[in-house]
C-alpha cells in the first residue's frame, strides 16, 4: 500500500501541489496544499488505496463531496473541489491553520468547561446546518473538529462516512471510532441526525473528563457498551485534575 508521505511533491490534475502531510486516518491521509490556478493554500485529502480499488467507491465518493459542496457554513470545513487521477482519489477542502480537538485534548489535558461549551455550540451549529440541508455527518470525534488559530471551531469530514456505507471497509472505519458510535450504529443499523447528537455528547464527556465514557480492550467490546449500557454521569470521580495554567 502507498505510504502517507508518497504523494509529497505530486500535482494532482495538474493543478493542486501537495506539499506537506498534516494528518493521517483511516480514510486517507490529508495534505497541506496548493491551487496553482486560483493561488491560495488549501487541504487535500487523498483517500487510501483500499478504498479506491473498492468497487463503487470513487462513484459514491463523488456523489457524496458534490453534496458537501453545497452545504455552507462558518462552523464547517468548506469543500472546494473533488477529483480522481489513474491511482488517486482526493477531495480539496479549505485549509484551517490550527490543530484538531484530538490533539488539543492530547497535550492539553481536559477543558474548561466554558471552552467546551464554547466548542460544542460551535458543532452543534454546524450540524444543524448539516441536518437541515440532509446530511447526517456520521464520524463525530475529536479528530474531526478543528480548531483555528483565529478561534474558529469547524467540523471536517461531512460526507465521507457515507460514502464509505458499503462493505468491511464501513465496518472498519466505524471500529476505528468505536469510543463515539451511536448505539445504532454499533447495531450497524442506519445513522440519522441523532447519531451525530449522541456521538457529540461522547466527544463532550471527553472534553470534560479526559476519556470518552465507554472504555475497552477491543473497538467490538467499546461498541457492545454502546449498546447494552447506559452512559456513566460525567461525575467528580471521574474527572481528572485540569493542567495547570488552562
Amino acid at each position: 500500500m502507498r505510504t502517507s508521505s508518497d504523494l509529497c511533491g505530486r500535482v494532482l490534475d495538474a493543478r493542486y501541489r501537495l506539499d506537506q502531510v498534516i494528518a493521517t486516518g483511516g480514510m486517507g491521509t490529508v495534505y497541506e496544499g496548493f491551487d496553482n490556478r486560483l493561488e491560495r493554500v488549501v487541504a487535500v485529502k487523498v483517500m487510501n488505496d483500499n478504498l479506491v480499488y473498492e468497487p463503487g467507491f470513487a462513484d459514491r465518493f463523488v456523489t457524496e463531496a458534490r453534496a458537501a459542496a453545497r452545504l455552507s457554513d462558518a462552523h464547517v470545513v468548506a469543500v472546494y473541489d473533488r477529483g480522481r487521477t489513474a491511482d488517486a482519489v482526493y477531495l480539496i477542502m479549505e485549509y484551517v491553520p490550527g490543530r484538531t480537538l484530538r490533539r488539543e485534548l492530547t497535550f492539553g489535558g481536559r477543558l474548561p468547561i466554558a471552552r467546551a461549551l464554547e466548542i460544542l455550540t460551535a458543532v452543534l451549529r454546524a450540524l444543524q446546518a448539516a441536518h437541515s440541508a440532509g446530511f447526517v455527518h456520521g464520524d463525530i470525534k475529536p479528530e474531526n473538529v478543528l480548531l483555528g488559530d483565529r478561534g474558529e471551531v469547524k467540523v471536517t469530514d461531512f460526507g465521507l462516512a457515507r460514502a464509505i456505507e458499503d462493505g468491511d471497509h464501513r465496518a472498519s472505519l466505524l471500529l476505528g471510532t468505536a469510543a463515539y458510535l451511536a448505539p445504532e450504529q454499533a447495531s450497524d443499523r442506519t445513522p440519522d441526525p441523532r447519531s451525530d447528537l449522541y456521538s457529540l455528547g461522547c466527544v463532550l464527556f471527553e472534553m470534560l473528563t479526559t476519556r470518552p465514557p465507554f472504555t475497552g480492550e477491543t473497538p467490538v467490546a467499546i461498541a457492545y457498551k454502546h449498546v447494552q449500557e447506559t452512559p456513566p454521569l460525567p461525575s467528580p470521580a471521574a474527572v481528572m485534575p485540569a493542567t495547570p495554567g488552562r
